[in-house]
């Protein structure tokens, strides 16, 4: 397991595993989770 995903998880209020599906593009997250994962992340988004 790739150590940054657990912390980004328990941040989001997700699981893990769902952290990895966004990675591998299996999952697309709905539109609050995406925005908050930007944010999350500092990326720009409208």
């Amino acid at each position: 397991m790739v150590s940054h995903r657990r912390p980004m998880a328990q941040e989001m209020g997700v699981a893990r595993q769902t952290i990895l599906a966004i990675e591998k593009g299996k999952y697309y997250p709905s539109p609050d989770l995406a925005f908050r994962l930007a944010r999350l992340l500092g990326a720009p988004y409208r």
